[in-house]
């Protein structure tokens, strides 16, 4: 007798994680299966460009057939400057001349555009008048630059530039030293003189260059050992109708000096400066203002005129241009002789200062 045993359907246990575990394989190979159908597809599409047109291609341009419109494309611009081709022999194609033009780029999703699709753009792109490029942006977009022609703004025609005409530099004004008079500490009315004392110097020139833009003739007082070596810029000072006058030999205490001394500082200088310019000097300034009855004497017989001054920024006690300036501008500038001296900071300082004393409206001289 057959003893028959019921036997219950058996489904073996499946784990959670052994699930997990397949559809992560799954997922990772439906991803790879899509990468890769859309690599193939993209690799396809260029192998049909290239065997339909082989002129295509990642880095040439091909020239296309002219059309009466131009496809409408929402497109970026990107400016580029084309490199000129020759001219085919068709004459139904446009030559392309070596112009800046216009590019605009429209990209496509590689794994949303079919093949049909991408044909039909290069069919529309061959009817722009330029040439076209087609690149791989990663590895899921691809684009194409379309050349758009820029028309050429027309230029307005630019009227010659005139030369501008000189203007006649003004003489300087001529002051007249009262007659009798042998020193002088100060000028009358808005008048003001610039001088400069302790040259010749390498900055001579300089300061006698920026008179001249002025049309203000300055004084200069030289110190005969500073002329060695500077005759030239002592006769470019008298050229230019500056006034030389003497500022002593040796530069020293003149009060402290016998009277034979004092003549032998006034004497060499006064030779120095007629060998060098031709003209007798008719001026001095004595070192530090001091002066007393022996030295008036000796420049009353030589016909020779001191001049101090009143005005004195101290350009000698390294002071910057910014101080210089700044002494000027805090100071009543009228009737004024001011003490300058060839430095580095007052060249640099001199057109400002000359640039504000005449918006006071100072009217500059010179000595006759």
């Amino acid at each position: 007798m057959n003893q028959i045993t019921n036997v219950q359907s058996f489904e073996p246990a499946v784990s959670e994680e052994a699930i997990n575990l397949y559809e992560k394989q799954r997922a990772r190979k439906e991803s790879r299966a899509t990468l890769w159908q859309n690599c193939l597809l993209f690799v396809c599409a260029v192998i049909v460009l290239v065997l339909v047109n082989p002129t295509v291609c990642l880095d040439e341009p091909i020239q296309a057939r002219p059309v009466e419109t131009e496809p409408d494309l929402s497109l970026a611009e990107v400016s580029v400057e084309k490199e000129p081709e020759q001219q085919t022999p068709d004459t139904d194609y446009q030559p392309v001349h070596n112009e800046e033009i216009r590019y605009e780029a429209h990209y496509y999703p590689l794994y949303s555009i079919t093949i049909e699709d991408l044909f039909g753009e290069l069919a529309a792109f061959r009817g722009m008048p330029d040439t076209f490029y087609y690149n791989l942006n990663g590895w899921n977009q691809g684009s194409i630059l379309i050349p758009e022609k820029k028309q050429p703004e027309e230029e307005e025609p630019q009227e010659e530039e005139q030369p501008e005409e000189e203007q006649p530099v003004e003489e300087p004004v001529v002051y007249s030293i009262s007659e009798g008079a042998r020193t002088i500490y100060n000028l009358s009315g808005n008048y003001a003189l610039l001088t400069f004392d302790d040259g010749p110097s390498i900055y001579t020139k300089q300061i006698v260059d920026i008179l001249n833009k002025y049309g203000i003739k300055g004084a200069f007082f030289f110190i005969g050992v500073h002329t060695n070596g500077f005759y030239e810029q002592m006769k470019y000072v008298s050229d230019h109708g500056c006034i030389i006058g003497n500022h002593t030999y040796s530069h020293r205490e003149m009060s402290l000096k016998t009277i034979e001394e004092q003549k032998d500082e006034i004497i060499r200088t006064n030779q120095i400066i007629e060998d060098a310019t031709g003209l007798y000097p008719k001026y001095f300034r004595p070192p530090y203002g001091n002066l007393n009855e022996n030295l008036k004497n000796i420049l009353h017989g030589k016909d020779m005129k001191t001049i101090l001054w009143n005005k004195d920024p101290a350009d000698w006690d390294n002071k910057t241009g910014e101080e210089i300036i700044q002494y000027i501008t805090d100071t009543q500038p009228y009737g004024g002789i001011y003490l300058l001296h060839e430095t580095a900071e007052t060249v640099a300082a001199l057109p400002m200062i000359i640039e504000f004393l005449l918006a006071q409206n100072v009217e500059f001289v010179t000595l006759e």
